[in-house]
């Protein structure tokens, strides 16, 4: 077969051509990989004032379009141990299709990232100033567009203190798609998001809905989530630093979340708790002191945030023991709730907002595991003031339990005998009103078989007090009461219902039940 020469020399030219173009880009590429490192590296770090970027290598693909990025770290300056972000591999590509249409659409694939961030790190980024108006400079480049965000198998690290254990996301899937810097200019959400991690215990978050990445000052998302059998225990370090010892239980959740400039809102459908154990530790001590305050500025902060709202349609507490131990004095003590149950319905922290019917609270429960409890109560809207009832029933709890309590503050224990709390409460147009009846039934203070170690003046001390109870017993009943009614106006017309109730537990009830033994020892 005849073919003409002339058409093999022009397919040989160009084939040339192609092939010399092509190893003219690679060795351009290759020669370009270092300056253009440099080059990003450098603009990157003149624009950041907080942190350092680090960039181990970049990998040029002018064939592709696409670049890859190698050890990249970002480093807090002013605590750069450890290093907050590490990527080990970066991968960005630009679409041709979009170019041709004076766009630039990319694409984002980051494998195996981690973040670690350390409580004086943390602290630092909530304290720092951010510079403002970057959403502007974005919004005003050349039509920009990340069509496909991806990150895989990447890990979160937050280290509340360096000796406790850290909590962790593991297995952290990320994707996002749409980020663009046209449109989402006001109260929109023009990106898709999906987050899915696992924590070491076994439970799973998942998060999936919009965001606007240049929203201001900070991004902001609505998504729904779910959190799945996520254990306690996964959050000892960072439940610890705030004198809360968790020893068991799991938490499930699910529901909306919308975090933005114009709105703070989580609505958690429903929510239960089972098998908790957890212990509120009081210490004296300045770090605790200093941890105290701290939660007490983050609460009024959090209170004082109008656009802050947490409504709970429905929450369960499942065979749970809450306690607070009480390390401050000698003995130590601790006063718990075991066995509790409780359901929540309608709960919201803005009482004033409250819609759908009154919130409702009934927990049953043993004080110090053998006084069966009831508690109930009913709250309205706020319109303007606290406006709630609640009943308290605490019957026959073995008064022996209190012993440490006792010794504490009293300097005496008793043998035997049983306390039964009755109260009821309503606040109504700033108006306190109801009542609070401790009683104390068949209390022997002194046993010689439990004291016979005792020094002989503490022996007398508590016969003379065991005496004193049963001159006071009913001679039907066996018991002691006492009756406090309780009315008046609340002492800060501006608290809310919350602030209310915690005056009203600290007042009417540590303050009566507890002293009622050591009045007696005052009547000796």
């Amino acid at each position: 077969m005849f073919t003409p020469p002339h058409i093999s020399r022009w397919m040989k030219w160009v084939g040339g051509i192609v092939v010399v173009l092509v190893t003219a880009m690679l060795l351009v590429a290759v020669i370009a990989d270092e300056p253009a490192r440099k080059y990003v590296e450098d603009k990157a770090n003149a624009s950041l004032s907080v942190y350092t970027l680090r960039i181990g290598k970049l990998d040029l693909h002018p064939l592709t379009l696409s670049l890859d990025l190698e050890n990249v770290t970002l480093v807090q300056k002013r605590h750069p141990d450890p290093p907050m972000v590490h990527i080990p591999k970066w991968h960005a590509g630009i679409q041709l299709w979009g170019l041709l249409t004076g766009k630039v659409v990319s694409d984002h694939r980051i494998d195996g990232p981690s973040a670690t961030v350390t409580r004086p790190q943390a602290k630092t980024e909530l304290k720092e100033t951010r510079p403002s108006g970057w959403q502007d400079i974005v919004r005003n480049l050349l039509p920009l567009r990340v069509s496909d965000v991806k990150v895989k198998q990447a890990q979160v690290t937050y280290y509340d203190h360096p000796k406790a254990q850290p909590v962790k996301l593991t297995d952290v899937q990320f994707e996002a798609q749409e980020i663009s810097n046209r449109g989402g200019e006001g109260q929109e959400y023009p990106s898709t998001i999906k987050m899915e991690a696992r924590l070491p215990q076994g439970g799973r978050i998942i998060a999936e809905g919009h965001a606007n990445a240049l929203a201001k000052p900070l991004p902001a998302f609505n998504v729904d989530f779910s959190l799945d059998d996520i254990a306690l225990r996964d959050f000892v370090g960072l439940a610890g630093g705030y004198n809360v010892q968790l020893d068991r239980g799991k938490i499930t959740a699910n529901g909306h979340a919308e975090y933005a400039p114009w709105k703070q809102v989580a609505d958690v459908r429903e929510i239960r708790l089972e098998g908790v154990k957890a212990d509120y530790v009081y210490r004296r001590h300045p770090r605790d002191e200093a941890r105290r305050e701290e939660a007490v500025a983050v609460a009024k902060k959090a209170t004082d945030n109008p656009l802050l709202v947490i409504n709970v349609k429905q929450g369960k507490i499942l065979d749970s023991e809450f306690g607070f131990v009480n390390q401050s004095v000698t003995p130590h003590y601790r006063v718990f709730v075991g066995e509790v149950n409780a359901d929540l319905d309608n709960f919201t922290t803005r009482l004033r907002e409250l819609q759908g019917g009154d919130a409702v609270i009934k927990v049953t429960g043993r004080f110090m595991g053998t006084g069966r409890s009831v508690i109930v109560g009913t709250f309205r809207p706020e319109k303007p003031s606290p406006d709630f009832d609640v009943g308290v029933q605490i019957v026959k709890t073995e008064l022996k339990s209190f012993n440490d309590v006792l010794r504490a503050y009293g300097d005496f224990d008793v043998h035997r005998g049983n306390l039964s709390v009755f109260s009821e409460l309503s606040i109504r147009h700033n108006q306190v009103s109801g009542y609070l009846k401790p009683i104390f039934k068949d209390v022997e203070a002194y046993d010689p078989n439990q004291d016979a170690d005792k020094a002989w003046t503490k022996k007398v001390f508590e016969s003379v007090i065991d005496g004193i109870v049963k001159l006071l017993n009913n001679t039907s009943e066996d018991q002691v009461a006492a009756d406090a009614g309780i009315s008046g106006p609340v002492k800060n017309p501006s608290a809310d219902t919350w602030q209310v109730m915690g005056t009203l537990i600290q007042n009417a009830f540590f303050k009566a039940i507890l002293p009622g033994l050591e009045k007696e020892h005052g009547k000796a």
